[in-house]
C-alpha cells in the first residue's frame, strides 16, 4: 500500500522511479537505476507512463503492482512470523541502579524480571530496549523517544 500514500499517489509513473529510488531533487539528472527502472517498468506494465498512480484501479492497480514487484526483482517465498517483542513497563531502582523490570509480553502477560534476565532477553531481541555496553559494565535503557525508565518507576 505504499503507492497509496501521499508521497507516491500523485506521481506519474515516468516520476515514480525517481521519488522510489530516493532522487528527489528534480535539479539532478537520472541514475542509471531510475533510467533502467522507468525502462522496465514501461515494458512490463505496458501503461502510459505519463498516467498518475492515483488512477489506477483494480485489476489494473494490481498489474501495476506486479510490475513493480517485478521490476524489484521479488519473487514469491516464505515469510517467517517474528513476534513482537515484550516491553518494559515498570522499573524498581536502588541507589539509582535498575535492579527489575516489570515486562509486557504480547499476550498481555506481565512478570518481573531480574537486570541479568532482561538483558538476556534483550539480547535475543526479545525485550524491546537497547542494551549498552560500557566499561562500567551491561545496562538496559529504553528505545529512542520512549519513555525514560526513571519515569516508570514503582515505590
Amino acid at each position: 500500500m505504499l503507492l497509496k500514500t501521499e508521497r507516491f499517489i500523485d506521481l506519474t509513473l515516468n516520476q515514480f522511479p525517481r521519488f522510489y529510488t530516493g532522487l528527489l531533487k528534480n535539479d539532478l539528472p537520472d541514475t542509471n537505476e531510475v533510467i533502467e527502472y522507468r525502462k522496465n517498468l514501461r515494458i512490463i506494465s505496458k501503461s502510459d507512463m505519463e498516467r498518475k498512480i492515483r488512477s489506477f484501479t483494480g485489476e489494473e492497480y494490481e498489474k501495476l503492482l506486479d510490475a513493480i514487484q517485478r521490476c524489484e526483482g521479488w519473487y514469491s517465498g516464505d515469510e517467517k512470523f517474528e513476534p513482537a517483542p515484550a516491553k518494559v513497563i515498570s522499573v524498581r531502582f536502588i541507589k539509582e541502579k535498575a535492579t527489575e523490570f516489570l515486562v509486557q509480553s504480547p499476550d498481555g502477560s506481565k512478570e518481573w524480571l531480574s537486570r541479568a534476565q532482561a538483558i538476556r532477553l534483550a539480547e535475543e531481541k526479545r525485550l524491546s530496549v537497547v542494551v549498552v555496553h560500557a566499561q562500567r559494565g551491561i545496562y538496559l535503557r529504553p528505545l529512542p523517544h520512549r519513555q525514560r525508565f526513571h519515569d516508570m518507576v514503582v515505590a
